[in-house]
């Protein structure tokens, strides 16, 4: 069967598959996700600060 592994469990081998002439036939070209949109915090640095105050309240509670 196989051969021993890690803490005496069996380790078995399993084959992999290459991509090889099928690479382009799994390419995902387009992942379906909307664009980026920053955040508030990201261009305001006024709101910024105020969701770093926010997360510092919560690791203090």
């Amino acid at each position: 069967m196989g051969e021993k592994g890690f803490e005496g469990t069996e380790h078995r081998s399993g084959s992999l598959e290459h991509a090889g002439e099928d690479a382009p036939r799994y390419a995902i070209d387009n992942p379906g996700l909307p664009p980026h949109r920053p955040r508030l915090a990201d261009e305001d640095p006024k709101a910024a600060k105020r969701a770093e105050r926010q997360v510092s309240v919560m690791f203090l509670i």
